[in-house]
């Protein structure tokens, strides 16, 4: 599969588009195929690694999480074994930034239970905008 990817913290220009392998789901996991995502303030923050605090959570000297990208919606593609909220081509939605973040890529799994229904916010098809203030830091 593909994803975004940064091995060392720096400037938004060091993020590649690299050939990764594609998650399994484990037995309580769900595999999501990736279609929307978005870059928002904290990923750059994360992907920058500053403020320096910011390092705390995603690693002190070297990214711990090696592809950014907090929010998605996607498409179920398949579930583990005990998982019985979801099934394949279930519409979900998530925030991945408790499990290691990862929507940078066609595919995240190890949710720890974070998808949720998006039929249940939006219907297929309907267009969200979302507007966020943001002020650089210098």
């Amino acid at each position: 599969m593909k994803a975004i990817v940064y091995t060392k913290y720096g400037p938004l220009d060091a993020l590649q588009l690299k050939e990764v392998e594609k998650p399994t789901p484990k037995d309580n996991e769900v595999l999501v195929k990736i279609y929307a995502t978005t870059v928002t303030p904290g990923d750059v923050i994360v992907v920058k690694g500053e403020p320096f605090p910011v390092r705390f959570f995603s690693g002190l000297l070297e990214p711990k999480h090696k592809i950014p990208g907090k929010e998605m919606a996607g498409r179920v593609e398949a579930v583990g074994v005990h998982v019985t909220q979801f099934q394949p081509g279930d519409e979900v939605f998530g925030d991945l930034s408790v499990c290691g973040l990862g929507a940078y890529a066609d595919y995240a799994d190890d949710m720890d239970g974070q998808p949720q229904p998006l039929t249940e916010v939006v219907q297929p098809g309907q267009e969200v905008e979302i507007s966020v203030q943001f002020t650089a830091p210098d």
